[in-house]
Order: structure tokens, then sequence, then C-alpha cells
């Protein structure tokens, strides 16, 4: 039993069609990876840091109401 040959001219045509489908979407991706990068400014002067006021904090938890059945 041989093979046919077919599976591999499929392979081949699928990899020619999608090639520039993967080229597009690489060259979109490392655009936009580029271009969200942070840049360091040379110039920039450095900003003061503000230290944080320690205040009391205190949590409460506020009950749920009990549910009444409303009578008529």
């Amino acid at each position: 039993m041989t093979k046919t040959s077919t599976k591999k001219s499929r392979s081949k045509f699928t990899k020619i069609l999608l090639a520039p489908a993967l080229a597009i979407v690489f060259a979109v991706g490392w655009s936009l990876y580029y271009i969200g990068q942070p840049r360091h400014k040379k110039n920039q002067k450095p900003t003061n840091t503000i230290q944080p006021k320690h205040e009391n904090v205190e949590l409460l938890m506020i009950p749920a109401e009990e549910k009444i059945a409303v009578t008529n």
C-alpha cells in the first residue's frame, strides 16, 4: 500500500498560504510591543517621593437586614 502525495502537497500549499498572514501578524505584534515599551528620558528630573501618612483605620462590618415577611 502506498501513500498518496496529496497530503504532502496540501501541507506545502497551506504553508504557502499561511506564511504571509503569519508575517503580518508577527509584524503587527512586534510593532505594538515596540510602541508599548516605556521610554527613558535622559533629562527627566527625579520626582520627590511623598511618604504616606499612617492613619488609624477601623473596619466595620454592617449587619445585613433581616428579611421581614410582608403581610396584608
